[in-house]
């Protein structure tokens, strides 16, 4: 008997199963026991309530870029991580209305100064204060007036379509300004696509490219499923259930996963005053019909320490990204199975 391993445990096991009856009881009893410690756990042990929701990872400063009209692609210059700069003609178009509106309003302006030029000729030779020449000024500061006008609807609508007098009907696509504190120039995040566009009339709502300032902070772009907006609004309007930074924006602790990188997790804040307040349909994604909610999520913050940073590397427009939204800490049986409860709820509770 003292070679049996552990018969320092087996021995107050084995007087306490006499002591109940026999192995059956015992089996019982000890299974009753963990039941009740199980649920005592799931009660009374806290453990943080996670949200679940995908996004992609993209540059904070990020455009799609589009004519100022409807027109025919005619060039575009550059290419997919090209990087170029504010005001850089990115797409060359060309559309026939902008071509006779140009026209128009330079003939209109030709017209109006060769009846000015006319009517000074005719000043020359008629006599001061005469009747004529009452008139012929009063004409004159009609067509100057016309004129003016002209030449100023030219200038708007060369300014707003990005066009230029010596071609008319030619507009460019040209690349925004980026936001105030961003370093870098912009660039080209879409894939090449002038196959599918060139010689193509193109609508001024379809996008001609994607810009980003890869220079600058990058975030990532979260699609909240609706059903999982309930428990993060209620974790901002409970004290204790999220957290504050230095100047007391409330934020939720996210963690992140790349699919780029999918052995390591990142920090990021989903931050309160970041959060939409509107659902919409979910576009972009044709297996999933439920409404969502867009949030962007910060990431590469100072106080994240080193290994907190995602590194340059891994900095790739578009990347899927999955996160868990900690929603604060509830009881461990609710953080783990709020789903089950929920369907529960829904289909059955409130069915009846």
């Amino acid at each position: 008997m003292k070679r049996i391993p552990f018969r320092i445990l087996w021995s107050p096991l084995s007087k306490l199963q006499e002591v109940l009856g026999g192995k059956a009881r015992f089996y019982v009893g000890l299974g009753a026991l963990a039941i009740v410690a199980l649920t005592v756990a799931m009660v009374l042990v806290p453990y943080p309530l996670k949200m679940q929701a995908k996004g992609e990872f993209l540059p904070k400063n990020t455009v799609y870029l589009f004519g100022a009209a409807e027109g025919v692609v005619k060039g575009i210059n550059g290419k997919p991580g090209d990087r170029v700069k504010e005001g850089a003609n990115l797409v060359t178009l060309f559309s026939p209305e902008l071509q006779a509106k140009i026209q128009q309003a330079q003939n209109d302006a030709i017209s109006a100064r060769q009846v000015i030029d006319g009517i000074n000729q005719a000043l020359a030779k008629v006599g001061r204060s005469s009747d004529d020449e009452l008139q012929y000024l009063r004409e004159r500061g009609k067509q100057a007036a016309i004129l003016e006008s002209k030449t100023r609807y030219l200038i708007e609508l060369l300014k707003a379509n990005s066009a230029t007098a010596g071609s008319p009907g030619q507009f460019f696509a040209v690349a925004p300004r980026i936001e105030t504190g961003i370093p870098g120039d912009w660039q080209i995040l879409s894939s090449d696509n002038r196959d599918e566009i060139l010689n193509r009339t193109i609508k001024a709502s379809e996008p001609l490219m994607r810009l980003g300032a890869v220079d600058g902070p990058w975030r990532v772009e979260l699609k909240i499923p609706q059903r999982n907006i309930g428990h993060i609004s209620r974790a901002f309007a409970t004290e204790g259930l999220h957290k504050k930074d230095a100047a007391g924006k409330k934020y939720l602790d996210v963690d992140v996963l790349l699919t780029n990188r999918p052995d390591f997790s990142y920090p990021g804040r989903l931050y309160a005053e970041d959060m939409s307040q509107q659902a919409v349909p979910n576009r972009d994604d044709h297996n999933e019909s439920e409404p969502i909610v867009a949030a962007p999520v910060r990431v590469n913050l100072d106080d994240f320490g080193a290994d907190g940073q995602i590194p340059p590397e891994l900095k790739v427009a578009g990347v899927e990204v999955h996160t868990r939204i900690r929603c604060g800490e509830h009881s461990m049986g609710y953080s783990l199975f709020h789903g089950v409860w929920e369907w529960f709820y829904e289909k059955v509770i409130f069915f009846f």
